[in-house]
């Protein structure tokens, strides 16, 4: 009799092991589970502050360059306003990619809200290369070339343009400007369109340099030659670049 006693205690206290374990089991998957939302709501209003930052950053841009219409001079000052307000918002965009890019990779949000995210990135760039074209219409500079590159995640051959395009960019630092236009949004976002209608984007990838458009992959070496053409003073990189030979980037490199 206490034998079949002891033995159901023992299975009593078996059972209350495995639920005792399947409830703390359940306790560190709904924590773990709560812990990932939290750290995904966490980096969605990290980005969200990020490209809140950078719109109240546009509005102060835009009104610069207002003050600059208004206020200019002599052409002298104008353009000496116009590079320091581009260099600003440069330096800008590229820290707001840096954070978009490892938003990108650690979140796991909604796809409306990362929708609103990328495009207000989008806008941003396009914001840029319009001051950018200003720039160079009003001061001709001779060491800065504008690159627009349209591309989308269904793309085969669009990562292989990317990084051709980000070796170059990195050869000429802030004398090469490359706005990246992510036609997945073009749905949404109207100024997609009439880019891409003003410039006969056909396919993707496709690049336009200085107003002239080249549609489908552009290699290395074509590419090259089209930026290095495009500059009006000679850059010291060009002379290995035109000879089919590709300059190192190291640290002493612009970036």
């Amino acid at each position: 009799m206490s034998k079949r006693k002891k033995s159901k205690d023992e299975k009593s206290l078996l059972i209350y092991r495995y639920v005792f374990a399947g409830f703390v089991a359940l306790i560190i998957f709904s924590l773990g589970l709560l812990l990932g939302i939290l750290l995904d709501l966490s980096r969605a209003r990290w980005a969200q502050e990020v490209l809140d930052e950078q719109q109240s950053n546009l509005v102060s841009l835009n009104l610069q360059n207002q003050l600059i219409m208004l206020l200019k001079n002599n052409k002298t000052e104008n353009c000496e306003s116009l590079q320091a307000l581009l260099t600003n918002a440069v330096l800008d965009l590229n820290k707001a990619l840096d954070k978009l890019l490892e938003y990108r990779e650690n979140a796991r949000i909604d796809p409306d809200k990362s929708r609103i995210i990328e495009r207000q990135y989008l806008l941003a760039n396009i914001r840029y290369w319009i001051i950018a074209r200003q720039y160079k219409a009003e001061c001709r500079p001779g060491d800065l070339v504008t690159i627009l590159y349209f591309f989308n995640m269904d793309c085969k051959k669009c990562p292989d343009q990317g990084v051709i395009l980000t070796y170059y960019k990195k050869l000429f630092g802030e004398r090469l400007l490359v706005f990246p236009i992510n036609t997945d949004l073009i749905k949404i976002e109207p100024s997609i369109k009439i880019l891409e209608s003003y410039y006969n984007i056909g396919a993707y990838p496709s690049i336009v340099i200085e107003d002239k458009t080249y549609v489908g992959i552009v290699d290395k070496d074509t590419l090259g030659r089209l930026i290095c053409e495009s500059f009006l003073e000679p850059q010291p990189e060009c002379e290995e670049i035109l000879k089919g030979e590709y300059p190192e980037i190291n640290s002493t490199s612009e970036e």
